[in-house]
């Protein structure tokens, strides 16, 4: 995805425009991490990417689209999809030893002054992100990674003033989002990803994420909310769902949360998204304002212009409608 210095390479340029080509009106620029950790993922933290991001930013702008940057310390676990995932052992509110399949996981404790540290690089990336011309932050809350680990009784097992009750669970969060708000102006969106539900023993579930939704977006902190579902062990079987797995399982949890947004806009993949129809459906039901794919447009750079298309010829600037099917690997 990036150069050695953690910029987009031309490759993914080309990929993202290919897709506003195709119809997509925002990009949402994924695994973006505000703390460098490997040789993978886009990092804003580092001022000499500036210029790649930027590269990225207008050739997004000029195929019209928009662009989002995607924000989040990946997953705080370390070794679980390499080579994604950071060296062990990873950064989290706690040290936490847990199986995953068939390999042994563990986080440690992060220190006060890490934590500040970890606060001051979301700032830098969201300031970078503006100066190259963003549209908007997306702070990733979900998946297990180190903000939802912060909010998670699953995961948070702290006594000092980072842990416990739901004030202090969310108080790392919370100064992260403080901070990108700050660094990002009043020019940029900033929002958040997260779990609805964290579907594992000892998580929370939709009565929780719904005050967590409440607390960001009644203190003004977020502008829109990206609804999702599990962590592991659950959350690759949902989130890159097989065709055996019912279409759609994120919907009843999207439902339970929503009304914690109040009118802040709330966005959701759904889970397994197989044709534009079934996400106008979410959206005349009141169920989200926006609705995502990924797979769908792996598979189909042009879906939403198949779609648009003149049913009656079959065709449209050269595309034909098609059906986008399930898949994984």
């Amino acid at each position: 995805m990036t150069d050695a210095q953690g910029a987009p390479t031309e490759d993914v340029i080309s990929y993202y425009v290919e897709r506003v080509k195709g119809g997509c009106g925002l990009i949402i620029l994924s695994m973006t991490v505000p703390h460098r950790t490997n040789l993978v993922q886009p990092s804003p933290e580092a001022a000499e990417n500036i210029p790649g991001l930027r590269a990225l930013s207008e050739a997004i702008h000029d195929a019209g689209g928009k662009i989002f940057a995607e924000l989040f310390y990946w997953w705080g676990r370390p070794g679980q999809w390499q080579p994604y995932s950071t060296p062990a052992p990873s950064m989290g509110p706690s040290m936490v030893q847990y199986n995953h399949f068939d390999r042994g996981m563990t986080t440690r404790e992060m220190t006060r002054d890490e934590i500040r540290r970890m606060i001051k690089s979301y700032a830098t990336g969201a300031r970078n992100l503006r100066e190259a011309g963003y549209d908007g932050i997306m702070m990733h809350a979900a998946h297990g990674a180190q903000l939802e680990q912060f909010m998670s009784p699953y995961f948070n097992r702290r006594t000092d003033e980072y842990g416990g009750s739901f004030e202090n669970r969310m108080r790392f969060p919370t100064e992260a989002f403080e901070s990108v708000r700050e660094a990002a102006g009043s020019d940029l969106a900033v929002g958040m990803r997260l779990n609805c539900d964290e579907l594992v023993s000892g998580g929370y579930s939709t009565d929780e994420a719904r005050g967590i939704v409440e607390h960001f977006t009644s203190g003004g902190l977020v502008d829109f909310v990206d609804l999702d579902i599990a962590i592991e062990p659950n959350q690759f079987f949902y989130g890159m769902a097989p065709a055996f797995v019912p279409e759609h399982p994120y919907v009843p949890y999207v439902r339970a949360v929503r009304d914690g947004a109040g009118k802040v806009p709330v966005l959701s993949v759904l889970g397994r998204l197989t044709s534009i129809a079934d996400g106008e459906k979410a959206l005349a039901e009141g169920l989200c304002d926006m609705v995502g794919a990924a797979r769908a447009l792996i598979a189909e750079p042009y879906l939403v212009v198949r779609e648009q298309c003149d049913f009656g010829s079959g065709t449209a600037q050269g595309h034909s409608r098609r059906a986008v099917a399930s898949c994984c690997g």
